[in-house]
């Protein structure tokens, strides 16, 4: 489940528990073990991130806030450097649990992928698609951020529902909390606006 994707990735911060390496090789691992085991270890500097047992269950919250339709469906496992959060769907056979993208403000996404695949197969294969590693490191050498904290992410100074668009220039640092509360509360605002209706300034409230 996890040799390939040990070999694509580097940890390079956080703790794993001790456990047996038998542990992350079989399909029958499901997402509360792997967020038990992984949970706080950082790849590649902040590309990509396992979250916590407690972390999880705060996203889960967020998403069924601003996705109704998903709230008590999706177990959050991990987060990128963007912000936007990789889970499954909550069941106890990770063979025939789907993965999706959770991009905040914007949408859930289905990946074609499953549970027990995901990270030796789909993130092993596809790093470059699924997570803009290119654009990461493009990001880290363009700023005196050389890695980023467990609680940060790179956020949109202008976001793509007001026109801005994915370039480092259009990126800055922000806490990853923070990045979802400003992504959710601008997608709702715009969402309330009439067909057509251009966009300036949107104030966002304290919370």
């Amino acid at each position: 489940m996890f040799e390939k994707f040990e070999r694509t990735y580097t940890p390079t911060a956080g703790q794993r528990e001790e456990v047996e390496d038998a542990r992350l090789t079989g399909s029958a691992v499901n997402a509360d073990e792997l967020i038990r085991i992984m949970g706080g270890t950082v790849y590649d500097f902040g590309l990509y991130r396992f979250c916590t047992p407690q972390l999880a269950n705060r996203i889960a919250g967020w998403i069924g806030e601003d996705f109704p339709n998903y709230a008590r469906k999706i177990l959050p496992f991990a987060f990128d450097w963007l912000g936007r959060v990789w889970g499954t769907t909550l069941g106890d056979i990770p063979q025939h649990c789907k993965i999706y993208m959770v991009e905040p403000g914007v949408d859930v996404f289905e990946v074609p992928s499953t549970f027990s695949d995901f990270h030796d197969g789909e993130l092993s294969n596809y790093k470059e698609d699924d997570l803009l590693a290119s654009l990461f490191n493009e990001w880290r050498e363009s700023t005196t951020n050389s890695e980023l904290r467990y609680n940060e992410c790179v956020g949109y100074k202008v976001p793509p529902i007001l026109g801005g668009d994915l370039s480092v220039e259009n990126l800055e640092l922000t806490d990853f909390a923070v990045n979802w509360s400003l992504m959710s509360q601008i997608s709702k605002r715009a969402t309330e606006l009439p067909p057509g209706t251009t966009i300036g300034q949107i104030r966002i409230d304290d919370e």
